[in-house]
């Protein structure tokens, strides 16, 4: 093209001249005009000098021409094996999916010099169709992700003929007529004019759209091949960057498996240790009360003998033996309870009771030990939450568990709260009574908030463990909080624990919350959406217990 197109401006410069110069030549006024000595040198000279303007005017015509209708487009103005080898170059590494598409459509601009063009990525929807997701560089191709439908026609075209195709072909298609008309819009919103399919195992995976020339121009056979050409390395590119994706997705999830499978082995440890620790601490609670009672039994038996019995020294003796018994029953009953609940065999029976009864059982047993240890135990609420169904001596050993915590955990001196309200039914759940048992104890980790409720484990070390109920820091077998949380999730409620941290020397305390519902899940598949009618009496003040008296006296 180049060449021809220098060829042809020196022949018109050449007959240009020598038109000029014939034209000097057979010129009868100008030759007269012209003296007879310098006829032959005036002449050429005249002629070159006439011959210039001239040929400038046929110079532009033919510039013009030349360009509007002499152009050989069936060669392209670049090199296609150049364009490609440095679009090879330019696509390798990039990042993600916008970055490949930014390069790509600088490359087209730059070589085929067209107004925009930008990446169509398909997947299938659930519905049958097709989700399409613009993909371009900044200041291209602008549009909003869509789905078109499986029978659209650019889709089905593209499918079938496995070659570019050009907007204005669509158009003439019936089909593109019976498109719907939210999808004609979008596609002609793109505002492109070829669109190039891309492949993977035979399926069609994306779209390169590329708008229209600059200048007017048409596309012409080795435009569509390079496009062709880089629609297949931008593809194994977009192959090569979404395998990367996805393995890295996967390492990121295997990190995250290997965190859990760690966490769990941890786990798994701790109550491995828990449950040695847990039969070294039942055999000693089990060994404890009978041994207990096998020295009293021993030394009746030697005051018998001895004829020093008296009426006094049967009684106490008698008492520490029924102490014994009954400790030994309170850990055989948590055991046999824990196994019950691992089984699924709790049998729960329910009736219709108040919280101010369950809380009272749990609360009567401990009250020695609360005025031993000058502990201020206060109470309120209880009276202004509606009865419930439940099975009252079952809730009332959980409660009992819990308050026994709250006393081990709690310096002497110190206060036990136990606070109960209404929480009203939402469209999520129905209403439920929340019952709060708080301490100003030595806390929990945060971190043990839920390892407390499973079985076998305990705060503390098994070589330091002190058999009691309320002594403070004593211990048991690690049963009481599993237990009571099994009896409130078979009632349909939630326990959780609430505490800042563990320290002895701050004792920023805890918070164990029980929630329960009005109706479990035994009696109604809709729990009560409001209180009934009369649950709510007056409310009073709240009441606390001091060294002598009872939180449930008055309240």
């Amino acid at each position: 093209m180049k060449f021809r197109f220098v060829l042809g401006v020196i022949l018109m410069l050449g007959m240009t001249t020598v038109f000029a110069a014939i034209y000097v030549q057979f010129a009868p006024a100008l030759a007269q005009a012209l003296p007879q000595t310098a006829q032959f040198a005036t002449r050429l000279t005249t002629s070159l000098l006439l011959s210039l303007p001239l040929a400038l005017v046929l110079l532009l015509v033919y510039l013009v021409i030349a360009q509007v209708f002499l152009r050989d487009d069936s060669h392209p103005d670049y090199d296609p094996i150049s364009v490609a080898r440095d679009f090879s170059q330019r696509i390798i590494g990039q990042p993600h999916e916008s970055a490949m598409a930014e390069v790509t459509s600088a490359t087209i601009e730059e070589a085929i010099s067209v107004r925009n063009s930008g990446w169509m990525l398909l997947a299938p929807t659930d519905s049958g169709g097709v989700a399409v997701t613009p993909a371009a560089g900044p200041k291209r191709m602008e549009a909003q992700p869509t789905a078109l439908a499986r029978n659209n026609v650019l889709i089905q075209t593209l499918s079938q003929k496995h070659k570019p195709v050009f907007q204005a072909s669509l158009a003439r298609d019936d089909d593109y007529a019976r498109m719907a008309a939210e999808e004609k819009e979008w596609l002609e919103n793109l505002g492109m004019e070829v669109y190039v399919p891309v492949y993977d195992a035979g399926l069609l995976t994306a779209i390169l759209a590329v708008g229209p020339k600059r200048r007017r121009g048409r596309f012409i056979q080795a435009d569509l091949e390079l496009l062709m050409i880089l629609a297949s390395q931008a593809a194994a590119a977009l192959k090569t960057m979404r395998v990367i994706a996805d393995l890295k997705k996967l390492n990121e999830s295997m990190a995250g498996l290997n965190q859990s499978l760690q966490k769990t082995n941890d786990e798994m440890s701790t109550m491995s240790a828990a449950k040695n620790d847990f039969l070294a601490i039942v055999s000693h609670e089990l060994r404890t009360p009978v041994t207990q009672m096998l020295g009293f039994a021993d030394l009746l038996s030697c005051m018998a003998q001895d004829n020093t019995l008296d009426a006094a020294t049967i009684t106490d003796v008698t008492n520490n033996i029924v102490k014994a018994c009954v400790r030994l029953g309170e850990v055989t009953t948590q055991m046999l309870e824990m196994a019950q609940l691992d089984v699924d065999a709790v049998a729960l029976t329910y009736r219709e009771t108040s919280l101010e009864a369950i809380v009272k059982q749990a609360v009567e047993p401990f009250l020695p030990a609360l005025r031993e240890r000058r502990l201020k135990l206060t109470v309120h609420g209880l009276r202004q939450v509606p009865t419930l169904r439940a099975d009252e001596e079952r809730l009332a050993g959980a409660f009992n568990q819990l308050v026994s915590n709250a006393i081990k955990f709690t310096p002497d001196g110190g206060q036990v709260t136990i606070t109960a309200r209404l929480l009203p039914g939402d469209d999520s759940q129905a209403a439920r009574v929340e019952v709060v048992v708080a301490d100003t104890g030595i806390g929990i980790d945060p971190q043990q908030h839920e390892l407390i409720f499973e079985k076998f484990y305990r705060v503390g070390k098994a070589a330091q463990h002190s058999t009691s109920t309320t002594k403070f820091m004593g211990g048991g077998p690690g049963l009481g909080l599993p237990v009571a949380r099994g009896i409130v999730v078979k009632h349909g409620g939630r326990l959780w624990v609430e505490s800042s941290g563990h320290d002895p020397v701050k004792c920023p305390g805890s918070r164990f919350v029980v929630q329960l519902p009005l109706q479990p899940p035994a009696f109604s598949t809709q729990a009560l959406a409001q209180a009934p009618a009369g649950a709510r009496p007056e409310s009073r003040k709240d009441v606390t217990l001091g060294p002598a008296q009872n939180p449930f006296v008055d309240m």
